[in-house]
């Protein structure tokens, strides 16, 4: 290995930023601004676990931080790595014009040595989250391991990625949510139920929604037409075509008089109003 080489390997992920030039992707130094990669592919994301995934002519593969494939262009779609495992595909189909797959073909995992983790045989993927991966077979969901184990049996109609130790699945037309042994911690008695946010859970209820806790116990009554999560204290609802803030207690702390809201993001919420969008901040007032 050349010293370069030794210098760019020892370069954190975030130090490689995909550039683009002439409709070609490399990657560039993020602090300085030089070239570390050379523009050669067609697309290409950020480096995660040390790899980037790249893609030539419809072929996906991976490449370390010198620029050499790890993994080769071997597959038909792919995502990056996270937590040590990347979805792979193959059979993923492209019309002449580059403009819609009609054939998904099959998905599965690899390691960053590109060995397999799980054979490519299931319609569908997630990236790993907390340990393990969501996959579906047919119309059933489940998660495997990464030692490619199916550790949640494929029995759920859906199946969310892991956030702080829960899972949101539905069976049966009802939701509830599991943890990483598949056992039940919220009870499947829900139209519908959103991963947990600073602790609670917005759910819906005979066509209602109010928050609940982890221990399922409702911290926000069930009297809402919609609702998202709670961040940074504001839970954003809608009450008669109209969206608000509540506190966590379910007190309004900004009217309803928006005709959509997001949750808050850095003491900010983007809203709409009248046909205009802008952003509030925590007291309500426009701040751009």
């Amino acid at each position: 290995m050349t010293h370069k080489d030794h210098y760019l390997t020892d370069l954190p992920d975030e130090r490689f930023a995909v550039t683009e030039r002439d409709d070609c992707y490399g990657f560039c130094d993020a602090v300085t601004g030089e070239m570390l990669i050379r523009c050669r592919y067609d697309y290409a994301e950020p480096f995660s676990d040390g790899l980037a995934l790249v893609e030539v002519n419809h072929g996906y593969g991976y490449i370390d931080k010198t620029g050499h494939f790890v993994v080769p262009l071997s597959y038909d779609f792919a995502l990056s790595f996270s937590e040590g495992c990347a979805v792979v595909n193959r059979g993923y189909y492209y019309t002449e014009n580059d403009d819609a797959d009609t054939d998904l073909g099959k998905y599965g995992y690899i390691d960053t040595a590109g060995r397999s983790v799980t054979a490519i045989v299931y319609d569908s993927a997630e990236n790993f989250s907390e340990g393990l991966g969501v996959v579906r077979r047919g119309s059933r969901y489940g998660a495997v391991d990464d030692r490619g184990r199916e550790v949640i049996a494929l029995e759920y109609d859906s199946l969310s990625p892991f956030r702080s130790g829960v899972a949101i699945a539905c069976r049966e037309g009802r939701c509830g949510a599991i943890d990483h042994e598949n056992r039940p911690l919220i009870p499947f008695v829900y139209d519908d139920l959103m991963s947990p946010h600073e602790e609670l859970m917005a759910a819906c209820k005979d066509g209602l929604w109010g928050y609940i806790d982890r221990e399922n116990r409702t911290v926000v009554r069930f009297a809402y037409e919609d609702a998202q999560h709670c961040s940074e204290g504001f839970c954003c609802v809608r009450k008669h075509g109209q969206w608000g803030y509540l506190n966590r207690s379910g007190e309004i702390v900004i009217p309803f008089e928006y005709d959509w809201a997001s949750p808050f993001s850095d003491g900010e919420a983007v809203v709409r109003r009248g046909g205009r969008q802008y952003r509030i901040n925590r007291e309500g007032l426009r701040v751009d």
